[in-house]
């Protein structure tokens, strides 16, 4: 069909990024030229204006290629229809209303290009998106629930607070939203890596903290009764590596703490010292008693035990 025929290509696409982490380096294997596709790479970014959104540039420069040859196929007559989808949550979308207004010279107004508008919206929709400050859409309010949920979970087990708590939920749930389309409308896609996020996703830290994000997405799971794809998963991984990087560098540097231990001073004074080695961003306040902790004036962010 022509649905699986388009998959193949776009399966050629990611392959090719994974192999060489560029578009650009092996354009001439392609049937167009780089003038050309930079122009459709315009194209894509435009329409990210719009939305105000952002596509990873893995995505960006597949989307450019993929985006000229849908343009091929259907000026052969070579179309999708309509009647492959069950769109009515597509049509409702900011992308699908954009994609359908501005056409983006491979759509058109005419009924029988219906269905190509629906099927380059679903695969804007199931691209890796960065981020995204546009409108959350009230249809997946539910959606916007569990971003939240599990930007909570990950500050409680990695005892950090996000610089901005909406952002880091806005970045999830494009993640999510990407991930509902790809299961609801069976669109599947290569998990491709870079060579920043394969070294990222090579490193121990990385390793714990995709375990995590396969907790903190239970729950969604559990209501949707299917497995969240892969490729998802490891981009709310990677994006929670950066996130959580970033803030627990930003807050250590002002973080003071104070050492409590209830069997001594020698005891208390011996883990200050080493608490100094392992976080030498920290100011530590001092070792003390629990009496005297409760006598302080000063106001400490982080308390360490033996008890």
């Amino acid at each position: 069909s022509e649905m699986q025929q388009r998959q193949l290509l776009l399966d050629m696409l990611d392959y090719f990024y994974m192999r060489y982490s560029s578009i650009w380096g092996i354009s001439e294997v392609f049937p167009f030229s780089e003038e050309k596709i930079r122009r459709s790479y315009e194209v894509i970014e435009n329409l990210e204006e719009k939305l105000n959104i952002r596509y990873s540039d893995h995505e960006l420069e597949v989307l450019a290629v993929f985006r000229l040859y849908i343009q091929e196929r259907i000026q052969k007559g070579l179309l999708i229809n309509e009647k492959n989808f069950l769109s009515h949550e597509i049509e409702k979308t900011d992308i699908y209303k954009v994609v359908r207004k501005d056409n983006y010279d491979i759509l058109r107004s005419d009924h029988k290009y219906l269905g190509e508008i629906i099927y380059f919206s679903l695969l804007l929709l199931t691209a890796d998106m960065e981020s995204g400050n546009g409108e959350i859409s009230i249809l997946f309010s539910d959606i916007l629930e569990y971003a939240k949920e599990i930007v909570s979970f990950f500050e409680e087990k990695a005892c950090v607070k996000f610089e901005s708590f909406e952002d880091a939920t806005k970045a999830i749930y494009w993640q999510l939203v990407s991930a509902y389309f790809s299961m609801v409308y069976k669109f599947s896609r290569f998990c491709v890596w870079g060579i920043q996020e394969k070294a990222s996703e090579n490193s121990e830290v990385f390793g714990e903290i995709y375990n995590l994000t396969e907790k903190a997405l239970e729950s969604l799971e559990k209501k949707m009764r299917k497995k969240i794809p892969k490729r998802n998963r490891k981009s709310i991984a990677l994006l929670m590596t950066m996130l959580l990087n970033y803030s627990s560098k930003r807050e250590t540097r002002n973080l003071k703490a104070v050492v409590i231990c209830p069997h001594g001073l020698i005891t208390s004074r011996i883990l200050l010292e080493q608490l100094e080695n392992i976080f030498p961003e920290v100011i530590f306040k001092g070792a003390c008693s629990f009496r005297e902790y409760k006598k302080m004036e000063e106001e400490v962010d982080l308390i360490f035990t033996t008890d």
